[in-house]
């Protein structure tokens, strides 16, 4: 069982850190379409958090992998 539930909650934080990605994305779009920075965080700030939530679901991705082989 221990096996099983650490992959479940490695895919859980993975499908969590892509959705994170996905929300920073929207948030990005959103400023360069308003100008209008969110939360205080420009366009470019935006971007730059997806790409730190992509990597991380990205390795998440890969941690498993590695360990189905």
């Amino acid at each position: 069982m221990g096996l099983f539930s650490r992959n479940s909650s490695v895919e859980r934080q993975m499908r969590d850190e892509a959705k994170a990605a996905d929300m920073c994305k929207e948030n990005a779009q959103k400023v360069a379409a308003t100008g209008q920075p969110i939360y205080g965080i420009s366009e470019d700030g935006w971007n730059a958090r997806a790409e730190n939530f992509q990597a991380e679901a990205n390795y998440l991705k890969d941690q498993l992998a590695r360990k189905r082989r």
